[in-house]
C-alpha cells in the first residue's frame, strides 16, 4: 500500500459511476468524518487556485535576486541552510507540474553553487563556512613553574560568541621577578602586558581568553600560550542539505528517456560530483556501531565544535536523504553503499525515539558512549530534516513504514500544535506546544496519513495570506491527498508562460504597466522602489492612482535632497538597432521634479554610460513622456531608472520601450 490517499481525480462518463461516487463520498463522511474533514479543507484552500498560487511562487521567486536565491552566496551555512530550501521547492514544483522551467532553475542554480566549491587539505570539493568553527586557546608550562597553576589550561570558544577574536598568535608568559610577570606575543615579538603577581592574577591579554594564575611567583618561570583561530569548515550537514534536492534531480533527469537526453550530461556530473565530494569525503568519519547501526562523526580537527563526536540526527539525517535517493538510481559506482549507509543510520534514528502515546518525542543529540552532550529535545526547525528522512524512508520501505509516520504525524498535530485553526501555532521543540512558531517546512508532507495534518497545512496557508514560501509544500501535499485533474494539469503547465510573459515581454521592461505585484511585498514585481544615495528622505510606493489598469508607482520626495527611484531588477539587452525610445505616462504633485535616467554596462557589468532625461515639466494631470537616449558603442545591457527630486510626488503608469 503507498504513502498517497489518492492517485488523483479521475472523470467517468457515466451515470452509473457519478451515483457511486456521490455514495461513496458520503458514505466516507458517515463512516470516516475526520477523513472527509481534511480533504474538503484542503479543496476549500487550494481548488479552483492551483495555477494562481503556483503563478504567485513563480513571480516571488524570479523576483527575488533576479531569480537567484542564495545560489552566489559565499559561505556553506547560506548555501546549505538558504539555498537548498530553493532547490527543494524546485524540485517540488516540477513534481507538480512536469514543466522543465524548474529542473532549468536547478542546473543555473547549482552550476553557480558548483564552481564556488573549494577544495579542502585532501582534495575534495565543498563549501567552507567559520561560522561552525571554534578557537582555542592552549596554556602549557615550559620547564619547572615551581607550585604555580593555570586554569583554565584549554578554552575553546565558539564563532559568533567571540571564537572569532583568536588570531592563531603563540604568546609566552614569563615571570620577570618573583612577584612580576610579562605577557609577550611571540608571533609579533611585541610585549603586550604586565602584571603585579601576588598570589593569583588575570590574564586577559590574550584575545578571547581569560585564565588565572595562582601560586607562589618564581623567576624564570614561564608558561606557552598556543592558540588555534577558526577555520573555514566543510561539514557534512551542509553538504547533506545541498546534496538532497541535486540528488532528487539526478534521479528525475535519469529516469525518463526524454529528460536524460536534455538533462542526462548534466545529471551524470552532478552525480558524479556528489559521489566523488560528498559520499567519499565523508566516508573517513563513517563508523558502523556495534549494535549493527551507524552514523558519521565530526572530524578530528581541532578547530570542530565537538571533535570526532558522533553527528546530531537532523546531520546525519541530511547526508542520509541523499543516500536514500542515489540508492536507486542505475550507474552509480556506489549504489549498494549508499542503500548500506542509509539503512544504518534510519535504524540509528529509529531506536533513539520515544513514544509518548501516539507521538514520537527524540533528541536533537544522542550521544555515542564517553561523549557528552547538551540534553535537549529535538527543535521544530532541526526536526524538519528528521521527518523529511523519514518520508523519504517510508515511501522506499527502508526500516520506517506508515505507521512511524503518523507518530511523526501525531507529534505536530497532538503535541506541538496549539489546537487552533483559527490561529494556528506551535512548540519550538517536539514535545511542547509552548511557543509561536508557524512550522510547514517537511512537516506538512506528513499530510499524506494524517487528515488532521492536512487541515492544519490549510489553515496555515489561508491564515498566514497564503505564503509563497509554502506553496509548493502545499501543492505537492494536494497532488498526494486530493489529486490533480486533468484541468489542473493544464492549468499548472501553463504558468511559466503567464509569468514569463509578466517578466520578460517583448520589450525587455519587466511588468511595465505595474500591475502585477510581487506576492508577500507591497510592490510591484520586477521593480525595486527605493532612496537613490545620497538622497535624504521620500517614500516610493505602490498605489491605486493609475492612469490605466489598476496600478502604478508613486515616487514622494519629503526634502529638498529626496531622490526617489524605480529600479528594474533585470537589465535590457540592446536590439541591433540600439536606438531606445522609452516612453511614460506620468503626473506630478507639490514640487516634484521627475526625471528618467538610462545606465549602461558593458560585458562585464561594468557601468559605462549614465544618462538622464532632461526634466519633465510639472502637471497635475497624466501627460505621455517621451525620451530617445543613443546608447553608447560598448553597452552591452542597460536599466531605465524612474526618479523623483523635491519635496512632491510624481505618478508614473505605463512605462514602454520601443526601438526606431
Amino acid at each position: 500500500m503507498g504513502l498517497s490517499r489518492s492517485s488523483g481525480k479521475t472523470v467517468h462518463g457515466s451515470k452509473f459511476w457519478s451515483q457511486l461516487a456521490a455514495f461513496l463520498t458520503v458514505a466516507i463522511a458517515i463512516w470516516f468524518p475526520e477523513a472527509s474533514s481534511a480533504d474538503s479543507a484542503l479543496q476549500k484552500a487550494l481548488t479552483g487556485r492551483l495555477g494562481d498560487d503556483l503563478r504567485s511562487f513563480q513571480l516571488w521567486d524570479a523576483a527575488n535576486r533576479d531569480g537567484k536565491g542564495f545560489s552566489d552566496a559565499k559561505t556553506g551555512g547560506d548555501l546549505g541552510w538558504g539555498e537548498s530550501a530553493f532547490l527543494r521547492n524546485y524540485v517540488l514544483c516540477y513534481t507538480v507540474t512536469r514543466d522543465t522551467y524548474w529542473l532549468d532553475k536547478i542546473v543555473d542554480h547549482f552550476d553557480r553553487m558548483k564552481n564556488a566549491a573549494a577544495p579542502d587539505d585532501q582534495g575534495f570539493l565543498g563549501w567552507r563556512d567559520a561560522r561552525y568553527s571554534v578557537g582555542v586557546v592552549k596554556v602549557e608550562p615550559v620547564g619547572p613553574t615551581a607550585s604555580l597553576d593555570v586554569t583554565p589550561a584549554v578554552q575553546r570558544t565558539w564563532v559568533g560568541e567571540g571564537g572569532e577574536k583568536v588570531s592563531g598568535h603563540d604568546y609566552l608568559i614569563e615571570f620577570t621577578s618573583d612577584t612580576s610577570l610579562e605577557v609577550r606575543d611571540l608571533t609579533t615579538t611585541q610585549a603586550v602586558g604586565n602584571h603585579q603577581h601576588t598570589g593569583s592574577t588575570e590574564i586577559r591579554e590574550v584575545p578571547a581568553a581569560s585564565f588565572t594564575i595562582k601560586g607562589s611567583g618564581k623567576k624564570g618561570a614561564k608558561f606557552r600560550v598556543v592558540t588555534i583561530a577558526p577555520k573555514e569548515l566543510q561539514l557534512q550537514v551542509l553538504d547533506g542539505m545541498i546534496s538532497y534536492p541535486i540528488g532528487q534531480f539526478v534521479a528525475i533527469a535519469l529516469s525518463d528517456p526524454s529528460l536524460a537526453r536534455r538533462y542526462g550530461e548534466k545529471a551524470r556530473e552532478y552525480a558524479a560530483f556528489i559521489e566523488r565530494n560528498v559520499f567519499e569525503k565523508w566516508e573517513r568519519t563513517w563508523t558502523t556501531l556495534s549494535d549493527g547501526t551507524g552514523v558519521y562523526r565530526f572530524t578530528d580537527d581541532p578547530t570542530q565544535r565537538f571533535p570526532g563526536y558522533g553527528l546530531p540526527h537532523n546531520q546525519y539525517l541530511a547526508l542520509a536523504r541523499t543516500w536514500l535517493v542515489l540508492k536507486d538510481v542505475p550507474g552509480l559506482s556506489h549504489r549498494a553503499d549508499f542503500a548500506d549507509r542509509a539503512t544504518r543510520m534510519a535504524q540509528r534514528f529509529q531506536s533513539k525515539l520515544r513514544r509518548r502515546g501516539q507521538a514520537y518525542v527524540w533528541n536533537y543529540w544522542d550521544p555515542l558512549p564517553g561523549e557528552k552532550v547538551p540534553d535537549w529535545v529535538e527543535d521544530q526547525s532541526h526536526a524538519t530534516v528528521d521527518v523529511s528522512f523519514a518520508l523519504e524512508a517510508a515511501e522506499r520501505r527502508i526500516v520506517f513504514n506508515e505507521d512511524d509516520l503518523r507518530h511523526f504525524a501525531a507529534t505536530y498535530s497532538d503535541v506541538m500544535w496549539n489546537g487552533s485553526l483559527a490561529h494556528p501555532r506551535f512548540g519550538d521543540r517536539v514535545d511542547t506546544p509552548g511557543g509561536e512558531t508557524l512550522v510547514w517546512t517537511e512537516w506538512i508532507g506528513l499530510g499524506r496519513v494524517s487528515n488532521r495534518v492536512c487541515d492544519i497545512a490549510a489553515a496555515m496557508s489561508l491564515e498566514s495570506d497564503r505564503p509563497p514560501a509554502m506553496i509548493p509544500q502545499l501543492l505537492d501535499l494536494y497532488r498526494r491527498v486530493v489529486g490533480f485533474s486533468e484541468s489542473d494539469r493544464r492549468t499548472l503547465s501553463g504558468v511559466t508562460t503567464k509569468v514569463t510573459q509578466t517578466l520578460s515581454p517583448a520589450s525587455g521592461l519587466p511588468n511595465p504597466g505595474f500591475e502585477e505585484g510581487t506576492p508577500a511585498t507591497a510592490g510591484p514585481v520586477g521593480w525595486r522602489l527605493t532612496i537613490w544615495s545620497p538622497g535624504k528622505g521620500g517614500t516610493a510606493t505602490w498605489v491605486t492612482e493609475a492612469h490605466s489598469g489598476e496600478k502604478a508607482i508613486a515616487l514622494t520626495g519629503t526634502t529638498d535632497a529626496s531622490n526617489v527611484v524605480a529600479l528594474p531588477v533585470r537589465n535590457i539587452s540592446p536590439v541591433p538597432a540600439r536606438k531606445p525610445l522609452v516612453t511614460v505616462f506620468y503626473r506630478t504633485i507639490g514640487d516634484a521634479r521627475p526625471t528618467l535616467s538610462l545606465l549602461g554596462f558593458d560585458g562585464r557589468r561594468k557601468r559605462v554610460q549614465y544618462d538622464t532625461s532632461p526634466p519633465l515639466p510639472a502637471i497635475t494631470t497624466w501627460q505621455l513622456y517621451r525620451w530617445a537616449p543613443a546608447l553608447s558603442p560598448d553597452v552591452v545591457e542597460f536599466s531605465v531608472v524612474l526618479r523623483s527630486t523635491g519635496v512632491g510626488t510624481t505618478y508614473y503608469d505605463d512605462l514602454a520601450l520601443a526601438w526606431e
